[in-house]
């Protein structure tokens, strides 16, 4: 299964997403609750998938931590999420765009499939 990243400013949210993806078998590796936090896990941790809200706190949104995450490793599968509809979603679909972060990711990243 895979290994991930949980990051959202929300601590009640990283204990529910963590709590499900636990419950699917995956290893959740660490967690974040801030944009510079969720940069500084993603190198020590490398991994598999980043679980990420789309308007993180700390001064950066999760584009921008999406930019510099790329800039550590080009290749890596990134998930949004967000309680945001439509409020934030044209212009972050555009910004997402410029970083490639809607790449799909290979779907054994989720199963014991190989």
């Amino acid at each position: 299964m895979a290994k991930i990243l949980v990051c959202d400013d929300a601590a009640f949210m990283r204990m529910t997403l963590i709590k499900i993806l636990k419950g699917a078998g995956h290893e959740v590796i660490g967690e974040a609750g801030n944009g510079l936090e969720a940069i500084q896990k993603y190198k020590e941790l490398n991994p598999d998938i980043v679980l990420m809200d789309i308007v993180l706190g700390g001064g950066m949104d999760g584009v921008t931590i999406a930019a510099k995450m790329k800039e550590i490793h080009d290749h890596f599968c990134l998930i949004f999420i967000s309680q945001y509809d439509n409020y934030y979603k044209e212009d972050m679909l555009a910004q997402t765009a410029e970083v490639n972060a809607r790449k799909k990711c290979h779907p054994n990243y989720f199963t014991d499939e190989e």
